[in-house]
């Protein structure tokens, strides 16, 4: 299937995949050569595959398992450090604290036209910029067991409080994240350490690279906690974009509640939606459908 993909998207794999090498390092035309020619026919599949697999790339040519792993340390500890400067309660209601997480979604490595630096997060925490907001409905609806799907590193952090937040009130919080590095996100490995010792919560793995919401690539039992689940919360534009993607190929979820948590890093995404470039936005797929959302494919 060819993707009648947008020339910003396009623009945006081949800097985040070139800015990847020269950041790690890698600055000789040979090794840039490989990665363009190897990304060549990447450029017809969907966005979620072309970035995946452009990434596995960098981490074959710079031979190394994890490539961020340093940063990572840095952000992981930065968060931790503003985290304990802040008063936040632990009470609060559902709704008030995943706007908070979703505030932390300003967190990344590179996107097409924005520039993160970790100063920016405090902020983004303090004075959050909010456009779409449907998180009043996570006040109402009951939950039994709950899917809380992670994006990057240090916003962790804050979602580790809304996950304690869930356990103390549902049977059973399933978190699924990739299965292996990519980027800035979390990971299987690092997640099981994270969150361990915690009652009620579960760690899933997609499996691979992928974001968990890439349907195409998850394995059944997966899916089957995906459509049991009473209610989906999910992180970040890579998470959003994965499920178009499977959306427009006819996979999607059963009948559940799913909820987006993410910043408008994207100036495609936030002039899809119609919403202020960098704003939080918290959006249920229906509010995501009828804003055009799958236009963001094309």
């Amino acid at each position: 299937m060819v993707v009648n993909r947008n020339i910003s998207c396009t623009l945006c794999l081949i800097e985040s995949r070139v800015k990847d090498l020269l950041k790690l390092g890698v600055e000789s035309p040979k090794a840039i050569a490989k990665l363009l020619i190897g990304m060549a026919n990447l450029l017809e599949c969907d966005r979620t595959c072309a970035f995946v697999e452009s990434f596995e790339i960098v981490k074959s040519i710079t031979g190394l398992k994890d490539p961020y792993h340093k940063l990572k340390v840095e952000i992981e500890r930065f968060t931790e450090n503003l985290l304990s400067t802040m008063n936040i309660e632990r009470n609060a209601k559902l709704s008030e604290l995943f706007k908070l997480a979703s505030s932390a979604n300003i967190i990344d490595s590179h996107v097409l036209a924005y520039e993160f630096s970790l100063d920016m997060l405090k902020g983004e925490l303090f004075s959050p910029k909010i456009a779409i907001d449907d998180s009043e409905f996570l006040d109402d609806v009951t939950c039994h067991n709950v899917v809380y799907v992670l994006d990057n590193i240090g916003e962790a952090t804050i979602d580790r409080i809304v996950i304690s937040k869930l356990a103390s009130t549902c049977n059973t919080v399933n978190v699924i994240v990739r299965g292996s590095p990519y980027e800035v996100d979390v990971d299987y490995e690092y997640t099981v350490k994270f969150f361990k010792g915690m009652e009620r919560v579960k760690i899933l793995s997609s499996g691979s690279p992928y974001p968990p919401l890439y349907i195409l690539k998850l394995d059944r039992s997966i899916i089957e906690e995906l459509n049991s689940a009473d209610l989906i919360l999910a992180k970040g534009i890579a998470n959003v974009e994965a499920y178009v993607d499977s959306y427009v190929k006819g996979l999607t979820l059963e009948n559940v509640n799913l909820i987006f948590g993410f910043k408008a890093k994207c100036p495609n995404l936030a002039e899809t939606l119609k919403v202020p470039q960098n704003s939080t936005n918290i959006a249920r797929w229906e509010t995501l459908l009828q804003r055009g959302i799958i236009n963001i494919t094309r």
